[in-house]
């Protein structure tokens, strides 16, 4: 406005210019100035519109993921299961896939003592990441014998269902952290192996992290336990003809 005061040419390409070819100049400015703030706005609302899809579809392609890896742990368990004939086999290898599956680094097995039912026993069957790091954790659990109640093995054994430990390190039942400090492992969740309704074994896995409780993965977990508990079923059945 000022230039076309002082200096009409130079905006109207005349030497003179009446107050109302200022004004409408003016207008013109405003009106370019609304079209290009509008465009700005519907820009960065499709911007945006896009970059909540991708998100969605980011979002959407883990969850397809996560499925598929689950639907290939239960069917190799369901593998391993039907192939085996040792339940120590297919505990192992459950241990492995289970592991794997979550991201744990330490999986181990108890099983009932064919002596004392109310006992659980240790046994040799491990996934272990790193060896070294959960060495002594190792050592302290294959020399702790549980009753059913006691420990992660024992509630499990007691309830008859999946458990969820935030963190062994300050859990009061839980045996092995009395007997060594600096275990190495903080969450912890176990679920039972059954046989026509009964608890044969325990598995139980522990994470170097605090973990929150996940009850996907509880729930993914309760229906190997059925089918590890077949490989025992064949076994008590072989050695009963």
């Amino acid at each position: 406005l000022v230039s076309g005061a002082f200096w009409p040419q130079s905006v109207y390409g005349v030497l003179a210019a009446t107050p109302w070819r200022a004004i409408e100049h003016a207008a013109w400015v405003v009106f370019e100035d609304f079209i290009l703030f509008y465009s700005i706005k519907l820009a960065l609302g499709e911007l945006r519109s896009v970059s909540e899809s991708h998100v969605e579809l980011e979002d959407k392609t883990k969850q397809l993921a996560l499925e598929r890896n689950r639907v290939k742990m239960l069917f190799d368990v369901a593998v391993v299961a039907n192939h085996s004939k040792m339940p120590s086999d297919a505990m192992e290898q459950a241990l492995s896939q289970i592991c794997r599956y979550a991201g744990w680094p330490v999986g181990h097995a108890y099983i009932v003592s064919n002596d004392n039912p109310e006992l659980l026993l240790p046994t040799q069957q491990w996934y272990l990441k790193n060896t070294e790091s959960f060495q002594s954790f190792r050592d302290i659990s294959e020399k702790t014998i549980l009753k059913i109640g006691i420990g992660l093995p024992g509630r499990v054994f007691e309830q008859k269902e999946p458990i969820w430990i935030n963190d062994v390190a300050i859990e009061k039942n839980f045996p092995r952290n009395k007997a060594a400090t600096g275990i190495g492992v903080h969450s912890a969740f176990g679920f039972p192996v059954f046989v026509q309704g009964q608890v044969v074994a325990v598995l139980e896995f522990f994470s170097e992290k605090i973990i929150e409780k996940n009850d996907e993965l509880l729930n993914v977990v309760s229906h190997i336990g059925q089918q590890i508990g077949q490989v025992f079923e064949r076994k008590h059945a072989t050695e009963s003809l």
